[in-house]
């Protein structure tokens, strides 16, 4: 489970981990509005979601692979904790070259055609659209407008006014309103494509989480089909059945394939997402499709026993319907990729996809 080259030791510890704390009643906890803050303490603990950032600024300085990985094993145990969404903080702090403290810092993405702009007290004021669980962070970076030009900036987040809603997964999400927030530090250089490298890197950690969520729908169902009796013996003896589970793995197979080429491009490319946009878009358009597909065939095996909460599925199948529409869904980025490959100046279609 994971890319090539992952260290096997460190991916059991982190399933050991993520399964121990990761449960169906955590997950309805969150809905109602628990903060997991112990289960967080552990994750800390092992440096999960400082797994990109260099030891100089306060991470784990793990092999990329590694946390392709980890985000791949958030989805597999369904875990309620921002995970997925502190790696990609992580991987911005790390192109901004910004220390972040031993707390929970999330990123924030300022609306369309607005800007935040630091005042001459080192404060900022403005809204901005949060990932998941910010209303438990710390601190945040957003991107910030200077007469020098944009920087990434971290950000006190107490004391904010903030407006939460859940997503189809049950975790709540943030619209942050700041007047004169703090701002802790500013990155040195210009960061002009912040918005798009959140973006693209969120989609292939949304990717990942997707293909991990998917390969633990698979175990359910497979699982069973075993154990569910019918007329006499197993429903997985039955050919309908079969039928669904082959196709369910031919789509679980091809959510992880397309993911796992899009980490490794990025992975290739040092996080610069330029040049691998194909390979992005591909990834989040096959996460979206597939992951419906995922979703369809698992709650027909099942019945209606899928769709209740004492029963896991739900935790897994109601996470793939959040994370693909986050960070673009399966139609904002197919449009893309069509746009990618109209623009391209290559004649031929099978050679740029395969590049």
């Amino acid at each position: 489970m994971g890319l090539a080259n992952t260290d096997a030791l460190l991916a059991d510890a982190v399933s050991k981990l993520l399964g121990n704390i990761s449960s169906n009643e955590l997950c309805l906890a969150v809905e109602k509005g628990h903060w997991p803050a112990s289960e967080w303490a552990q994750v800390i603990e092992m440096g999960l979601p400082m797994a990109w950032l260099p030891e100089s600024l306060g991470g784990a300085e793990l092999p990329p692979e590694e946390g392709f990985t980890i985000a791949r094993l958030s989805g597999r145990n369904a875990t309620p904790l921002p995970i997925g969404d502190a790696l990609i903080a992580s991987a911005i702090a790390t192109q901004a070259k910004l220390k972040l403290p031993d707390a929970l810092v999330l990123f924030g993405n300022t609306p369309a055609n607005e800007t935040l702009v630091i005042d001459s007290d080192d404060t900022v004021s403005g809204r901005c659209r949060v990932t998941t669980f910010a209303n438990h962070a710390e601190y945040l970076m957003l991107p910030i407008q200077t007469s020098t030009g944009s920087r990434v900036a971290l950000i006190e987040n107490s004391g904010n006014r903030s407006t939460v809603e859940n997503t189809l997964a049950g975790e709540p999400c943030c619209e942050c309103i700041f007047e004169k927030a703090r701002v802790v530090t500013l990155s040195d250089e210009d960061f002009s494509d912040v918005q798009k490298t959140i973006e693209d890197i969120g989609a292939v950690i949304r990717s990942q989480q997707i293909a991990g969520a998917s390969e633990a729908i698979m175990a359910i169902c497979v699982n069973y089909v075993n154990i569910r009796e019918q007329f006499g013996r197993p429903i997985a003896k039955f050919q309908a059945i079969q039928h669904h589970l082959a196709a369910l793995a031919g789509e679980v197979a091809s959510i992880a394939c397309t993911a796992d080429v899009a980490s490794l491009s990025l992975i290739k490319n040092n996080f610069n997402s330029n040049g691998t946009d194909i390979a992005i878009a591909s990834a989040k358009v096959r996460a979206g499709i597939s992951g419906a597909k995922v979703i369809r065939i698992a709650h027909q095996v099942h019945g209606a026993i899928g769709f209740t909460d004492e029963y896991e599925l739900h935790r897994f199948t109601r996470r793939i319907w959040s994370w693909r529409e986050e960070f673009g869904n399966e139609m904002i980025w197919s449009r893309r990729l069509g746009q990618l490959v109209t623009n391209s100046e290559s004649p031929q279609l099978w050679p740029l996809v395969c590049a």
